[in-house]
């Protein structure tokens, strides 16, 4: 499948993208409401609600916006580069999870059982502990890959 007929398949299939899409790929963290649409050899994820779309968008707006100095990013309009943005939303979800004693969750939690009890607890995303959740951003850095050098040598 071409790129161009993928996008058009993409569009078509996919009304609501999940913002923490990198997350749930990397099977760090999972969520009820997401939906898998298989295109050809891709997997596209798709959220099964409007409202949760629209809370999980100004969710990982407020994480980018916490994290940007740790991420020594002084402006960040849109995405983050690949790594950084999976930085923000496991960090961000294991962050919050950690913050609402989720000790036995903190490995995959699900992220709308987590905003939703986020809301239940601090009443809305500007009284999220930030300050808190951000040492987390900044603790699930991924692991830098081990150069070849270092491959022969073992």
């Amino acid at each position: 499948m071409e790129e161009n007929e993928y996008r058009s398949s993409y569009n078509k299939l996919v009304d609501y993208p999940c913002v923490f899409a990198k997350a749930i790929n990397s099977t760090s963290c999972s969520c009820q409401q997401v939906r898998k649409i298989q295109i050809a050899d891709r997997i596209a994820l798709n959220c099964s609600n409007a409202n949760d779309h629209q809370h999980c968008t100004a969710l990982i707006k407020k994480l980018r916006t916490a994290a940007q100095f740790v991420l020594h990013m002084p402006d960040i309009a849109g995405t983050l580069p690949h790594n950084k943005e999976i930085q923000v939303q496991i960090g961000g979800i294991r962050g919050i999870a950690m913050m609402l004693n989720h000790h036995k969750d903190v490995n995959k939690p699900d992220i709308h059982e987590i905003y939703t009890q986020a809301i239940d607890t601090f009443g809305d995303l500007d009284k999220l502990p930030y300050s808190e959740i951000v040492r987390y951003i900044l603790q699930s850095k991924r692991r830098k890959r081990r150069s070849r050098k270092n491959d022969e040598n073992d």
